[in-house]
C-alpha cells in the first residue's frame, strides 16, 4: 500500500519511485511532506550543506530565442553582453570562491555552443583551476 511513509522508507533505502508514486506525494498534505522530506535531507545531509558557485563566462548574444534568457540576442534587456573570459579571470573568480568555502564551481556559456578556440581556452582555464585552486569538480556549461 502506497503511504508517505513508505515512500520515504524507499528513499531512504536509495530506491527510486515511480512516477505515480512522485504524483501521490504530489496531492498529500504540505506539512507530513516537509517532515518526510526534512527526514530525508538529514539522513543524507546530516546537517551540513555546501555551497556552489557559477560564473558566466560569456554573456548574451546566444542566437537562440528562449523567451525567459536574457542572454538570448532578441531579448531586449541591459544585460551586460562580453565574449569568452580570459583563463586568468575565470582562475581568479575560481580561487577567490574556494577562499571563502565554495565547494563547486560551474562555468557558464552563452549560445548554443563553442568554437574550437574557446573549447581550448576553457579547457585551459579547468587545468588551472584544478591545479592552483584543489576544487574538487568544476562544472562548464553552456547555456
Amino acid at each position: 500500500m502506497m503511504n508517505l511513509e513508505y515512500l520515504t522508507e524507499k528513499v531512504l533505502d536509495r530506491d527510486v519511485i515511480t512516477k505515480e508514486e512522485a504524483l501521490f506525494l504530489y496531492s498529500r498534505p504540505l506539512e507530513p511532506l516537509c517532515k518526510s522530506a526534512d527526514k530525508i535531507r538529514r539522513y543524507f545531509c546530516s546537517e551540513q550543506f555546501d555551497l556552489c558557485t557559477i560564473i558566466n563566462a560569456k554573456s548574451g548574444g546566444c542566437p537562440e530565442n528562449c523567451r525567459f534568457c536574457t542572454q538570448s540576442s532578441h531579448s531586449r534587456t541591459q544585460a551586460e553582453c562580453y565574449p569568452l573570459l580570459s583563463a586568468e579571470r575565470i582562475v581568479a573568480q575560481a580561487k577567490k570562491n574556494q577562499e571563502q568555502g565554495v565547494l563547486r564551481y560551474s562555468i557558464v556559456t552563452s549560445g548554443k555552443c563553442l568554437s574550437d578556440r574557446e573549447i581550448d581556452q576553457l579547457c585551459e582555464a579547468i587545468r588551472q583551476i584544478k591545479k592552483k585552486s584543489g576544487f574538487p569538480s568544476v562544472f562548464p556549461s553552456v547555456f
